[in-house]
């Protein structure tokens, strides 16, 4: 797994976050959780693939 892989992962999440701020402000609160969702899953998906790339 390559370093820009996952830094591409990490960035994602960060743009998810960003609009998941941006919704609160707004107060588009039903996006607010979709979004952090995603961000959850985007650093957990990455986690998991790093974590098993190591343990191989």
């Amino acid at each position: 797994m390559s370093k820009r892989v996952i830094e591409n992962w990490v960035n994602l999440a960060e743009y998810d976050f960003e609009t998941a701020k941006a919704m609160m402000n707004s107060g588009r609160y039903i996006y607010v959780a979709f979004m952090c969702q995603q961000t959850i899953e985007k650093i957990s998906t990455c986690a998991v693939v790093v974590l098993s790339h190591k343990i191989q």
